[in-house]
């Protein structure tokens, strides 16, 4: 059986983060583990390379890269655009950096780092089966410290939870987001009409709502999935710090 730390943050992630999309890496709460799912076959697995593929891979680092560029080339007599949003802007580049690698290693690795993971768990719970019950002041502390791991890793989801609710508006309203002027010099070059500055206004709005729901569900996945492996190999030391006798025991039997 899984932590309680370890199933109430997942299941609270699933819930709160949850779209019509699904990352490939899921919970499972009936049997209390990570599970891997293949694109194939599974259509809102590929709906979510999709989306992070084409919306945050490609146009965002896309205009990103464009924005730095004119900002590299442009003079302090005439900057590209204010310096408070030229660092809210890179700010923003490093988080859709680690939205990209996060997508390539849970593309190329996320099979095994669930198998690895779900190990990892299954060693844990062997090894701390009753110890709650055998040392009780040990017990008392590890139930504080999971009460205490519990609400901070909740509290984390609940934010994420938030943030493409705040983000997506703010960028709208004060015009730090990353396609703002790259729209704007297009609009300058081409004079596009009414009707295709609407239809680009609106292609703008989805591609940002789109980069906030899934940036706000990949992050926290990865942090819950580094946090919980970090707290169960602490737990797994120090279990058999404290009963290296039996279980070098067990281990020779």
């Amino acid at each position: 059986m899984a932590p309680f730390y370890v199933t109430s943050s997942f299941q609270e992630h699933a819930s709160k983060l949850g779209t019509f999309t699904e990352c490939p890496i899921q919970w499972d709460g009936k049997r209390e583990c990570l599970r891997y799912k293949s694109s194939v076959g599974n259509f809102k697995v590929k709906m979510w390379h999709f989306n992070v593929f084409l919306t945050i891979d490609l146009a965002t680092d896309g205009a990103l890269f464009y924005n730095f560029f004119q900002i590299g080339r442009s003079t302090l007599a005439k900057p590209y655009m204010p310096l408070p949003i030229a660092l809210i802007l890179a700010l923003l580049g490093v988080l859709t950096f680690y939205v990209s690698l996060n997508h390539v290693m849970v593309t190329l690795y996320g099979k095994e780092a669930v198998n690895g993971w779900n190990e990892i768990l299954k060693i844990e719970g062997q090894l701390v089966k009753g110890m709650h019950t055998a040392i009780e002041n040990g017990a008392t502390m590890i139930v504080n410290s999971d009460a205490a791991l519990t609400a901070t890793l909740l509290f984390i989801i609940r934010n994420f939870s938030m943030y493409p609710y705040l983000l997506v508006p703010s960028e709208l309203f004060m015009e730090f987001d990353a396609f703002h002027y790259p729209l704007r010099d297009m609009n300058r070059t081409c004079e596009f009409s009414q009707v295709t500055l609407v239809i680009l206004n609106v292609l703008h709005f989805t591609i940002l709502t789109v980069n906030a729901f899934e940036a706000s569900r990949i992050m926290p996945l990865v942090i819950l999935i580094f946090i919980s492996m970090l707290n169960l190999m602490k737990t797994i030391f120090s279990t058999c710090h404290t009963n290296r006798n039996d279980v070098l025991s067990q281990w020779r039997e």
